[in-house]
């Protein structure tokens, strides 16, 4: 496709939204359609335009100036921020900005938990909101084992990838493994785990060409099926050894028995009127 192929489909896409709503149909003329492929792009390209504008035009720029979809974090003088944000404000009336400031030396970002410490340098700890319980996918419940063991790779990947000192790390894998265990999670499952953990961690990385050529002689075809307790485990051995890769989801959910996001449409009555809304 072309350069102008590529630009008119995409004008196609954004400017084609509609929804229905109490027997009225509206288009969208502002911002793009939630839930639509193309919408992370676009608005991640449009952010991308905005802040390069700002901080170029910014008479006091952020030393340091990241964002990942809409969380941001800068570094710039204090006397400097509340002037940089209200000129972040002024690029487009319909996008504002809100901002947090460090509290005793620390500030959140994503999952992370940033420490600055006195010589300048920072430190980073997972983060957790006030309202975390630590409850995740109960041990007991009805879903394949490795559905379980990937709960407990998780959280003990991130204690290894974000937390910067030791110490902290050694905390976090404790905390860990105390929530996990209140969960149900056998102590031997967590450890195993964790060793797994530590033996990808210390692991070569390999280059990607031989990463894809591994993967291009190892690939399976795949099917995905209902999870049965009992009966999941023996379709998946046997179809494994016909080359099959076996990945299991839940049979049913709560989201299946209780949500209707969308009004269905009598045949006789697929007609309204179109109104603009912004």
């Amino acid at each position: 496709l072309s350069v102008e192929n590529i630009v008119s489909l995409t004008e196609m896409c954004l400017n084609c939204t509609y929804f229905k709503y109490d027997n009225t149909f509206y288009q969208q003329i502002h911002g793009t359609a939630m839930g639509s492929p193309l919408s992370p792009v676009v608005a991640n390209l449009y952010m991308e335009s905005l802040e390069t504008k700002a901080i170029d035009s910014a008479r006091h720029p952020p030393k340091f100036y990241k964002r990942y979809v809409d969380d941001s974090n800068m570094i710039i003088k204090e006397r400097f921020a509340d002037g940089f944000i209200d000129h972040l404000n002024q690029q487009d009336d319909n996008i504002k900005f809100t901002t947090e400031k460090e509290e005793n030396s620390e500030l959140a970002f994503l999952d992370t938990l940033q420490h600055r410490n006195p010589d300048g340098s920072v430190k980073t700890k997972v983060f957790r909101k006030q309202t975390h319980t630590d409850q995740y996918l109960s041990y007991k419940s009805h879903h394949p084992l490795e559905h379980k063991k990937s709960v407990a790779n998780t959280l003990i990947y991130r204690a290894y990838t974000l937390v910067s000192d030791e110490k902290d790390r050694k905390e976090e894998i404790a905390h860990v493994k105390q929530a996990l265990v209140r969960c149900g999670y056998p102590i031997w499952l967590i450890n195993k785990v964790e060793k797994e953990v530590k033996e990808k961690m210390n692991k070569e990385h390999t280059t990607t060409s031989t990463r894809e050529h591994t993967q291009e002689h190892t690939q399976k075809s795949m099917a995905v099926l209902p999870y049965v307790k009992g009966l999941g485990e023996k379709i998946r051995k046997e179809l494994s050894g016909f080359g099959i890769n076996v990945v299991f989801k839940p049979h049913m959910t709560l989201r299946d028995i209780l949500v209707k996001p969308k009004d269905r449409t009598e045949k006789k009555n697929k007609t309204g009127v179109v109104y603009h809304i912004k």
